[in-house]
């Protein structure tokens, strides 16, 4: 195998930011461990290090041309590796180089490199972020244009395998460690794994191989308790646990690391090519580190899991007591995220009106409108149908008196609640107006947790709360909101075939209509699909913009049509997990809803 990497560093950066420590020393860290012929065991040939040591500068060029020369010399694997200041900058992970935010143009953008390089010709390409990924607040960073690293030269061949690995999960600036203060950790605990200091992630070889390797599953797995458990020994209380996207299945799968060990250890896992998921068997974190109690969880993604699994098998225990539970684990973040939970859970006030379409809560509604039918507003925080046909999908168009306003699905048997919080929509859900009275509020739990992490970035615990939901709700189908959140999760694995199930799934739990992200992941609007009409993908998908703004990130590489009018109406999104538009799209967004027409 031909294995080959970039390794990027970035102390200091323009527009008054502050300088890093550890950003440049990082990136020549993990140069010389990839050219070690113990550790990465990469050609010197194959391996470029980039970073502003000794007064140098960081450009967009020297990354792309580092990219392209380890590119043409055929590799099988690159890893592209930086260290510096980050931010999420126009809803895409992006990286600040040297002359940033001062040149607009000083970035690369972590989603468009990734994007490119699954349509590139690299087999297995692994990008590691070592960065801050708070949203940009000034007017000055929000102008950052993050490119791309690798070569946008789109081949007909299937996609490849790109796995990312991020320092933390996405954050809220006010919330944010300190980047000079915790800087460097990442680096540190993934230099130490990748040089056999953490024996839970050496797997063993075919039979006779008596090196040890390091596979992308596994490293993920290790590093969310590992910088967890750094933090919590440097007293930091806050939840920096690392995010990783790992493709599912066997493709392309390639290790990282190859080590040779005098003595192996008894008891090391199957080969990871027996495996379904970059090598574990499930893409749930292992419990081989001794954590297993809820109040003993290390990190946010453990709460989590600990939370579902309780409502699942302690029904009789009140959930009040499952949270406080919680709270007293010492993972950095848990009171945030519990304290996060236990809101989200509130059940919003019901009318039992059978008009009742919208319910709203940490915002007024000032007006609705929908192409569908007649709707009006009722106490400012509902909106009621009052000749939209109750058997079929609405889009209704929700105004807000904060100068925002949001595309918003109103699914048959099924109330949409909405949660806001400022300018954002933190959480959007799908109550059934049918289902069995005794279990809502399980359901109400399990999609709490799961809404309070993939708030955080974090979808994987999608899947599971999809399948507590099916198993609580017998008479009607679970959330679609969860199948959302699901098809999410599975595009990060890159399992497109569950994706694809998913949106089969949804269009016969809705009689004939899907969702617009699953629609878009599972290339159901892909305009090469002969099969699918324009008029049949307009008027079964809803509503007709991305639901989640990650959905906006992707719309590029997925063949949807008139992606001009996308282009120009992303200007018009804000910061928020669920897509809310500035005012300033409303008649926009309303012109291309009458032009659609009705379902």
């Amino acid at each position: 195998m031909l294995r080959g990497g970039v390794f990027i560093g970035v102390d200091r950066t323009k527009g008054g930011m502050p300088t890093l420590r550890a950003a440049a020393s990082s990136a020549q860290k993990m140069y010389d461990w990839a050219i070690a012929p113990t550790y990465g065991a990469m050609e010197p040939q194959y391996v470029r290090l980039i970073s502003d040591a000794n007064g140098a500068v960081v450009t967009v060029e020297q990354i792309k041309t580092a990219v392209r020369e380890v590119i043409a010399q055929g590799v099988d694997q690159l890893i592209l590796y930086f260290s510096g200041h980050g931010m999420i900058i126009n809803n895409l992970e992006t990286w600040l180089l040297s002359d940033a935010p001062d040149n607009g143009d000083a970035a690369i953008s972590v989603t468009r490199s990734a994007q490119a390089a699954r349509f590139g010709v690299t087999p297995h390409v692994v990008i590691v972020s070592d960065a801050c990924r708070t949203p940009a607040q000034e007017l000055q960073t929000q102008s950052v244009n993050g490119a791309s690293a690798f070569p946008n030269n789109p081949t007909e061949a299937p996609e490849k395998r790109v796995d990312v690995f991020y320092a933390t999960a996405p954050g809220r600036a006010a919330l944010e460690l300190n980047t000079t203060d915790s800087q460097g950790i990442y680096t540190e605990v993934l230099h130490e794994a990748l040089t056999g200091a953490a024996p839970d992630v050496l797997e063993a070889g075919e039979s006779g191989d008596a090196a040890r390797y390091i596979w992308s599953g596994p490293l993920g797995e290790y590093l969310e308790t590992a910088v967890a458990e750094r933090l919590i020994a440097l007293n930091i209380d806050r939840d920096q646990t690392p995010k990783f996207d790992v493709q599912y299945g066997k493709k392309n799968l390639r290790w990282l690391a190859r080590l040779l060990v005098a003595t192996p250890r008894a008891g090391v896992p199957r080969s990871p090519l027996e495996r379904k998921f970059g090598a574990p068997d499930t893409p749930q974190p292992r419990r081989s580190r001794g954590v297993s109690a809820l109040d003993k969880a290390v990190t946010v993604n453990q709460v989590a899991e600990g939370l579902v699994k309780a409502i699942a098998n302690e029904p009789d225990t009140p959930f009040d007591l499952q949270l406080a539970r919680a709270k007293r684990a010492p993972a950095p973040g848990t009171k945030r995220f519990v304290d996060a939970v236990k809101a989200l859970a509130q059940p919003f006030s019901r009318s039992g009106a059978p008009e009742e379409m919208i319910r709203v809560r940490g915002a007024h509604v000032l007006a609705a409108t929908s192409s569908d039918g007649d709707v009006y507003v009722d106490d400012s925080q509902r909106v009621r149908r009052e000749s939209v046909d109750g058997r079929r999908p609405a889009n209704v168009l929700v105004e807000f008196d904060n100068n925002t306003v949001a595309l918003m699905p109103v699914l048959p048997d099924y109330i949409t609640d909405i949660t806001a919080h400022d300018r954002e929509i933190v959480a959007v859900s799908f109550e059934s107006v049918s289902g069995q009275s005794n279990k809502l509020d399980e359901i109400r739990q399990v999609r709490a947790v799961v809404a309070a992490s993939v708030r955080r970035g974090r979808f994987r615990l999608a899947d599971n709360g999809l399948d507590m939901a099916r198993n609580l709700q017998v008479l009607k189908g679970e959330d679609p909101a969860l199948a959302v959140y699901a098809a999410y999760s599975y595009y990060e694995m890159q399992a497109h075939d569950r994706t694809r199930q998913m949106n089969d799934a949804l269009l016969d739990q809705l009689n004939g209509y899907t969702l617009y992200d699953v629609a878009l992941l599972a290339g159901y609007l892909h305009e090469s699909r002969s099969d699918i009409s324009q008029w049949v993908r307009q008027h079964t998908v809803v509503p007709f913009v991305p639901l989640l703004l990650q959905g906006w990130e992707v719309l590029g590489g997925l063949g949807i049509s008139d992606l001009g009018w996308f282009e120009r109406m992303r200007t018009t999104v804000l910061p928020s997990l669920w897509t809310v538009f500035d005012i300033s799209a409303r008649d926009h967004l309303m012109e291309k809803m009458r032009a659609i027409g009705p379902r």
